[in-house]
């Protein structure tokens, strides 16, 4: 037993492969690189092991030796090509969005990318891993209305209203709260990181609003305008009406409503039919009845209040219903504004869907957009404002539900109500606000993605950069071989404001119109600065160049590795690779790894509104009932639930935790993390999994502490101190020495693959039957009983 104390630290030169009894005669054990991390261990173990004491002890001393290895790294230890000199690995932890604390979902992000950068450092690399928070524009300033509003009502004091322009005066009361909430989150984002155990490089953390990020965002902006890959135009974009801003795809959540829900006011689960005259002055003759006599088309629409914007009716040109009607010929006449509608053609319609015809609506409407593009109808007609109230005369100043009574009123006075129907359907919303997302027409600038789209493709089919697992290289090349321009700007007071300024009296979308510059002395007189702030993934996009020495190095080194959930491949890593290859001619990092999403042991998605999502140093440091209670009150308190969400929060974290949730230590939620597969697409994870990763813990502790009480009764005190050392300098192996050091050096094996390929379940497999079933089950009861 003495003979193989260490055998846990040592590496075999000879490859063991299987687990029999191996002949090590002239064998060497050496010590690996990684002595500097190891330490003399007192052999008084306590009796318990006691996660807390032991880990802040360990995280102290990490978190120094660590802090003052990372100091002493240079950022660019490269040589032209990029490539290590001296065997530096580079990574950075995805920066969590300050409109929270931490959860189980960043948990498994920092027990991955930890476990990754251990195993780096072990094998003799220095690791710069660099920490940092995002400021989260949309997501950051609706938690902050509704805090704001709520503190306001409890207070009994007026608030500004959301659906307004916000006044400087309030802005600037805005950003001083945002500030403060800043510090506020980032403290306890870092506590709760540093508690995790993440041996980052704290003194290179990053924040993607502080003073030096932020120039680097403007200087970003300036060179990719400059470099025409930054425009302005008017096109659609979705729209919230209560934050006034334009959504990404990502903002935009898709709920299915049932027959007549109501939604805003509007009853979204409704569809009307209703009826267009054929002009007098067009092609007579009729269809699905007639008005007078001059023939009428019959169509169907959710959105009855947008049929004020209605430009054309579409038909597919097959349809025998509508074989008598020319198409860009025939007119329609609008029932309630009397402008006429021009009928298209057109094989996207859906012959079988109701009467087979649909309005168009090109203003708000994508597919209706197209379709005017491809038929070169260009008279598209705005009748709503930002707040989503009407513009037009007979209508000014009616919100939705309204004008929707009003509109049904009027065509059932002109006898062209042809009826409702109740229906389930679909509809899109705010992801921030549940409120309605209409699509709009709006000036807004873009990123040209065409190009860099297919260069990205590029370098993944290429090879050159790697994608694990494989199968995400399918969805990264259907969403780069289909780029669609990226819509950067948002009209938010909290982001990144955009570097242009706007001449006087000149028009909006001519480029002669804009002086873009990071330059304000530059500027002429009478030039206003645009009001619009930067989409939170534009600097989201720079993150990785910058913390490696961007704008400062023209093209810093890139990262071994990027690893983040596969939820934002297509939204950050995707702008990432398309931002690096604009700015610095390559890509910013050589591998790309994406873990699944982490789900309650249901397969529910985990939610604060659902009450299953869990506080990591919950798990961590334990929280009773009370606590618990308390937490979800103070997520109702500051806006992030309603009370409807609140009571079934209480109700779900009851039943999950009726006693609260018991103390198990960071390296338990690690393990317990690490032991899923974490690769597939959802992540089930088990409370139950931190409770078997604690008990495996335990065992550790108990065989090292029965261990050390051997060691303390069989050698002289002078030796009672552990120590490495090299295991050939000690006296010949017995049979069970030999079997249990070749069992390690397989487990050795089969956990550097595991690592190498990505599978943490395995090594966490492996290393659980090594310790319990060979070590303790096997070789220490044989230890004892000889």
């Amino acid at each position: 037993m003495f003979r193989v104390r260490l055998a846990v630290q040592g590496v075999y030169k000879r490859n063991y492969v299987s687990d029999s009894p191996p002949n090590i005669k002239n064998s060497v054990m050496t010590l690996p690189k990684y002595r500097r991390y190891l330490k003399p261990v007192d052999p008084k173990l306590e009796e318990k092991y006691a996660s807390a004491r032991v880990e802040q002890g360990w995280s102290r001393e990490w978190a120094e030796a660590e802090s003052r290895e990372s100091d002493k790294l240079s950022l660019f230890e490269n040589d032209n090509y990029g490539n290590n000199k001296h065997n530096l690995f580079r990574m950075v932890l995805p920066p969590p969005n300050i409109t929270g604390d931490l959860h189980l979902g960043h948990a498994i992000t920092v027990a991955i990318e930890d476990a990754i950068c251990r195993y780096r450092r072990l094998n003799g690399d220095q690791v710069i891993w660099i920490p940092g928070t995002d400021h989260a524009g949309i997501a950051t300033q609706a938690v902050l209305d509704r805090k704001i509003a709520r503190e306001a009502e409890l207070n009994s004091q007026p608030s500004a209203n959301q659906n307004s322009h916000w006044s400087t005066k309030d802005v600037e009361y805005r950003l001083k709260v945002a500030e403060n909430w800043k510090l506020q989150k980032e403290d306890r984002i870092f506590e709760q990181l540093a508690r995790m155990g993440a041996s980052l490089s704290w003194s290179r953390k990053l924040f993607t609003m502080d003073e030096k990020m932020s120039a680097c965002v403007n200087e970003a902006f300036v060179r990719l305008y400059q470099h025409g890959f930054i425009y302005r135009n008017k096109r659609l974009v979705n729209w919230c009406t209560k934050l006034q801003t334009t959504l990404s795809d990502i903002e935009v959540d898709y709920i299915d409503v049932q027959p007549n829900q109501k939604l805003d006011g509007v009853n979204m689960g409704c569809m009307h039919n209703f009826a267009y005259p054929i002009y007098q002055g067009g092609n007579t003759g009729g269809s699905n009845g007639d008005d007078n006599g001059r023939g009428e088309v019959i169509v169907s629409t959710g959105r009855l209040e947008t049929m004020l914007a209605d430009v054309a009716i579409a038909v597919h040109p097959e349809d025998k219903r509508y074989s008598h009607l020319e198409h860009l010929k025939t007119l329609l006449e609008h029932p309630l504004t009397g402008r006429k509608l021009i009928l298209i053609k057109d094989s996207e319609v859906d012959i079988n869907s109701g009467t087979g015809a649909m309005k168009v609506t090109p203003a708000y409407s994508k597919i209706d957009y197209e379709m005017c593009q491809r038929h070169g109808v260009s008279d598209f007609v705005e009748c709503f404002d930002d707040r989503g109230r009407l513009t037009l005369e007979g209508f000014q100043g009616y919100n939705r539900a309204t004008a929707t009574d009003k509109i049904k009123a009027k065509l059932e006075e002109r006898g062209l109500y042809r009826g409702s129907k109740a229906v389930t359907r679909s509809i899109p919303i705010c992801s921030r606000t549940g409120t309605l997302v209409d699509q709009r027409l709006r000036p807004q600038w873009y990123l040209k993605c065409d190009d860099l789209a297919q260069r990205a493709l590029e370098e993944v089919e290429s090879g050159r950069v790697s994608m694990v697992p494989a199968y995400h290289a399918k969805i990264w090349k259907d969403w780069m071989s289909k780029p669609q321009d990226w819509c950067i700007s948002r009209q938010l007071w909290w982001g990144h404001r955009i570097p242009a300024y706007r001449l006087p009296s000149s028009a909006d979308n001519s480029k002669a119109s804009w002086i873009v510059t990071t330059d304000d002395r530059s500027v002429p007189p009478g030039a206003e600065r645009d009001t619009d702030v930067l989409d939170t993934w534009f600097s989201s996009a720079l993150y990785p160049l910058v913390a490696f020495g961007w704008p400062k190095v023209s093209r810093p080194p890139t990262l071994n590795l990027m690893e983040t959930g596969h939820d934002i491949l297509k939204f950050w890593v995707a702008r990432m690779m398309i931002v690096s290859l604009a700015l610095t001619d390559r890509p910013p990092f050589k591998k790309i790894v994406l873990h699944g999403l982490l789900r309650d042991s249901k397969g529910q998605k985990m939610s604060k509104s659902l009450g299953n999502v869990i506080d990591p140093l919950h798990i961590v440091e334990g929280a009773s009932p009370e606590q618990l209670y308390k937490e979800t009150e103070k997520l109702f308190a500051k806006g992030y639930l309603n009370e409807k969400e609140k009571n079934r929060a209480h109700q779900q974290t009851s039943r999950l935790f009726p006693k609260g949730v018991l103390p198990h230590g960071a390296d338990a939620l690690r393990l317990a993390l690490l032991s899923c597969d974490v690769y597939m697409e959802n992540v089930s994870f088990d409370v139950q999994r931190v409770i078997t990763a604690r008990n495996f813990c335990n065992k550790i502790w108990q065989g090292v502490r029965f261990y050390t009480q051997a060691i303390m009764t069989n050698v002289s005190e002078s030796k009672k101190h552990l120590e490495p050392f090299d295991v050939s300098a000690s006296a010949t192996l017995d049979e069970f020495d030999k079997w249990i050091l070749a069992r390690l050096h397989s487990t050795q094996d089969t956990v550097k693959k595991s690592f190498e390929t990505f599978t943490s379940q395995i090594a966490v497999n492996e290393l659980e039957k090594f310790w319990i079933t060979g070590l303790c089950d096997v070789y220490l009861t044989h230890f004892c009983t000889s």
